[in-house]
């Protein structure tokens, strides 16, 4: 009788297997993309190291996780991750006196159109947030830039400074000049990753290229 019954291999066996994980992953999946839309969060969230960390946790804990409410995150948690941020920041900052510093100036625009300049630190073990300013009043005027510039080489400190980094513009060139000029111990850099952008632009505009451009969006 054996001949007339079909037996599950093991080949079956996990096939089967293999289809139940997948239907289950499509339909997990489902709900955490489902949580992207409603909330509107950018996809590109996905790809962010604490997504992936969340996600290995939850599948550590298994089945009747109790998520945090809105109140947890907006108190407990964040008081605790706050607690642990600073703490990482005071260990980089203990080696800023070892390797000294750089100070780096990003500027955009917010939704409101303000001018915001963000100033970073940065040191081989790590880049620190340092603060956000509105210069929307100062940003044209290279004296007032430097004065801004300048206060914030004092809040760190010049005795740790290397180099300020900007970017390109003629502006800021004036204020590097300034800066060093009174920081006789620290350089003025423009940034690398504008400059690029310069040249590509200039490159981007040479005849050559706008002709080739042009045929091709025909």
């Amino acid at each position: 009788m054996d001949r007339f019954l079909e037996k599950d291999t093991v080949d079956d066996v996990e096939g089967n297997k293999q289809g139940l994980d997948k239907d289950a992953r499509e339909n997990t999946c489902m709900d955490i993309a489902r949580f992207f839309y409603e909330n509107g969060l950018p996809f590109n969230v996905a790809n962010s190291p604490s997504f992936t960390n969340m996600l290995r946790l939850v599948g550590n804990y298994g089945c009747g996780l109790k998520g945090p409410t809105a109140h947890e995150l907006s108190t407990t948690f964040l008081m605790a991750e706050e607690a642990n941020t600073q703490s990482i920041v005071a260990e980089v900052k203990k080696t800023w006196i070892q390797t000294g510093v750089s100070i780096m100036s990003d500027g955009w625009k917010d939704m409101r159109g303000r001018q915001m300049l963000n100033f970073l630190v940065n040191n081989l073990y790590g880049t620190v947030f340092l603060k956000s300013v509105d210069a929307s009043d100062v940003v044209k005027d290279a004296t007032l830039l430097f004065e801004l510039l300048d206060s914030v080489v004092e809040e760190v400190g010049e005795d740790l400074m290397i180099q300020v980094v900007t970017d390109n513009a003629s502006n800021y060139k004036k204020v590097g000049e300034m800066l060093m000029k009174k920081r006789t111990r620290l350089w003025w850099m423009p940034c690398a990753a504008h400059c690029i952008d310069l040249i590509l632009e200039k490159i981007r505009s040479l005849p050559q290229h706008e002709n080739a451009l042009s045929k091709k969006d025909e």
